[in-house]
């Protein structure tokens, strides 16, 4: 699949696909909250699971191991998720699962969640390529006004729309190298792209599939991690443009008046 193919596969989202995105960004990711809010979370949602699917929730001893047992599995299984997606994933993937109405248990509720996070992983490789694709479309020549420009826009989104170092243009990036207008020590430099490392390193967990494949890739990819070297030309690319991004966000972040530091 070429990039305009999957531009106009982004276009043709149907509106659950779209929704599976939204869903990514709308809530509260298990990974994100302290032990207690986890714990009353997973409470929650198997009462709302219950609600859902109507399978019986255990009375007593059963009901504190089954919510000790759904929170385990959260952390360990399910982090990079929200309770929203779960209840989604329940409402709309688990409709050939044969045991309605059945004793809850935590087998069921994964029938339901693996279908959900083998689309949620398919959408977002595809939400990647594409904003790859407009990080490439955006390199075409512009003059320092509109560049300028572009930094106090993007500077404004990061304040009022809360973005984050994965909508950092990489041509921005280049723009200020050729100003230099980057002035970072050998040691900052080393914690850029330690951290980049460990953020591809979290995509790869977020988009693992449980297969043995995947499994061995991210072993792999930690094992170099941890070495310091690096030896795949695609993953360099990525911890690279990740490293460049996270330069731009943090410039921005730090800079008050960027008119003034071009005037």
């Amino acid at each position: 699949m070429n990039l305009s193919t999957r531009s106009k596969r982004m276009l043709e989202l149907q509106p659950e696909e779209r929704k599976i995105i939204e869903l990514k960004y709308a809530g509260k990711r298990f990974c994100d909250m302290i032990g207690v809010d986890r714990l009353r979370t997973a409470k929650a949602l198997l009462v709302r699971i219950h609600a859902i699917t109507g399978w019986i929730i255990p009375e007593a001893e059963l009901k504190n191991v089954l919510i000790d047992q759904l929170t385990k599995t959260i952390e360990e299984k399910y982090s990079k998720m929200t309770s929203e997606e779960i209840e989604y994933a329940m409402r709309n993937f688990g409709t050939e699962i044969q045991d309605w109405g059945k004793m809850m248990n935590l087998s069921l509720i994964d029938q339901a969640v693996q279908p959900y996070l083998t689309k949620r992983r398919e959408l977002s490789n595809l939400e990647e390529q594409i904003v790859e694709k407009k990080l490439i479309e955006q390199k075409e020549d512009l003059s320092d006004k509109s560049m300028i420009d572009w930094l106090i826009n993007t500077k404004q989104n990061i304040e009022k729309e809360k973005w984050d170092w994965k909508w950092m243009p990489v041509s921005l990036y280049d723009f200020l190298v050729r100003k230099k207008k980057f002035h970072v020590t050998q040691m900052r430099r080393y914690e850029f792209l330690r951290e980049a490392g460990k953020l591809r390193l979290n995509s790869l967990i977020e988009n693992f599939d449980n297969s043995e494949a995947s499994r061995k890739y991210i072993y792999d990819f930690k094992d170099m991690l941890e070495k310091g070297v690096v030896t795949s030309k695609t993953e360099i690319d990525k911890i690279n443009r990740i490293c460049k991004q996270l330069y731009l966000y943090n410039w921005l972040c730090e800079t008050y008046d960027i008119q003034k530091e071009f005037a």
